[in-house]
């Protein structure tokens, strides 16, 4: 069963990013990735509230970590299909 996984709340997001997405996602096939030169602070809870808000699994990854993954995939050292494994709602390290 598919459901509205994403809170579309225009107070909090004006830009209202989702409409550029399918208007019913499914938590088992859909991921969510935050990406930022650096993460400090509470991030952890808020990755875990993200996860409890929709059912998704997702992580933080910092842009260093992201071009690494982009060359392993690309020079075939990492599988594109491994990357969800890598989204267990905390920060993505390799």
């Amino acid at each position: 069963m598919q459901q509205n996984l994403i809170k579309k709340d225009e107070s909090v997001t004006p830009n209202k990013w989702w409409e550029a997405f399918p208007k019913n996602l499914s938590a088992t096939n859909t991921y969510y990735l935050w990406v930022a030169g650096t993460f400090t602070g509470k991030y952890d809870a808020a990755l875990k509230r993200t996860y409890n808000q929709t059912g998704m699994s997702g992580g933080a990854m910092d842009t260093q970590t992201l071009l690494i993954l982009a060359n392993q995939v690309s020079s075939g050292k990492r599988k594109v299909t491994s990357i969800p494994n890598l989204l267990t709602n905390q920060l993505v390290t390799l």
